[in-house]
């Protein structure tokens, strides 16, 4: 099973209560995006760039919450551009993503040691083909036709 974990809080501050990251799912595999305060979303990957965003405005006074994004299919999670730019980064550990080809994380450097992508199970590691800067569409465009 792969997922993707992160751990942010949020800021008081405009809009420092809104958590939001885009990812690309291959065609016809299933993914399900806890946002770590009961609130659940579920998704079946087309193999397009996909927005996902939620407020936990509500949900203040509590700061710290654990955002879990799931894939019940091996090599579902192709790419991962991580948001998050209103709430503050705490941790991002990617497990068993053996499909994932890209990542746009601009936080990897200022995260250190919390940016963790751990090998599968039987230690291999994903298909990570590079960290990209800050235009997510460097390969979102390019890449579109491989991703379905």
């Amino acid at each position: 099973m792969e997922k993707i974990t992160i751990i942010a809080e949020t800021i008081d501050w405009t809009m420092g209560e809104t958590g939001h990251f885009d990812i690309v799912v291959r065609k016809g595999c299933h993914v399900k995006i806890d946002w770590g305060d009961g609130k659940e979303q579920a998704y079946v990957g087309s193999g397009r760039e996909k927005h996902f965003q939620h407020s936990y405005i509500r949900r203040l006074p509590i700061r710290r919450f654990q955002i879990t994004i799931t894939a019940e299919e091996d090599n579902a999670i192709i790419a991962y551009y991580h948001g998050f730019i209103d709430m503050k980064t705490i941790s991002i550990r990617m497990t068993n993503c053996k499909g994932l080809i890209y990542i746009h994380a601009d936080k990897k450097k200022e995260l250190g040691d919390n940016f963790v992508i751990e090998p599968d199970t039987d230690g291999s590691q994903c298909r990570l083909m590079g960290y990209l800067g800050e235009d997510k569409e460097d390969f979102l465009d390019e890449e579109e036709d491989d991703l379905q």
